[in-house]
């Protein structure tokens, strides 16, 4: 009896200490949604699974699960989509599973290596 009644208190205990928390939390998201800023993609549609590489001027996003385009890139000043590229295949010019992800902005290249087909892919933008 004396250790049902320790562990209820105990979980009462523990659940007023998660909703402080929480309450906490989410006066912060709130006090955060005007630094927040929503690129307009327009048509471009970016999956569930992605990653973001940043430049000075330009956004890059690498859509893991796109069947189209695998690398949108987005102009950081203006949030506008600039083009997409990188078709998803497993052709000479296209990636089937892309991984890490570097942009040499004196060159003007885009590297992508390609888990799918194992090898490192450069694009001229």
């Amino acid at each position: 009896m004396k250790c049902n009644l320790f562990i209820g208190m105990s979980f009462v205990f523990a659940i007023s200490l998660n909703s402080c928390g929480m309450r906490d939390y989410m006066a912060d998201a709130d006090s955060c949604k005007e630094l927040v800023k929503e690129f307009k993609t327009e048509d471009v549609l970016i999956g569930r699974s992605s990653t973001i590489h940043t430049t000075d001027s330009l956004v890059f996003v690498l859509d893991h699960t796109s069947t189209d385009s695998i690398i949108h890139m987005f102009d950081a000043f203006t949030d506008r989509h600039i083009k997409s590229f990188g078709k998803f295949g497993q052709g000479p010019d296209e990636i089937a599973r892309a991984g890490q992800f570097a942009f040499d902005h004196d060159k003007g290249e885009a590297y992508v290596f390609d888990y799918g087909q194992q090898r490192v892919m450069a694009f001229n933008i």
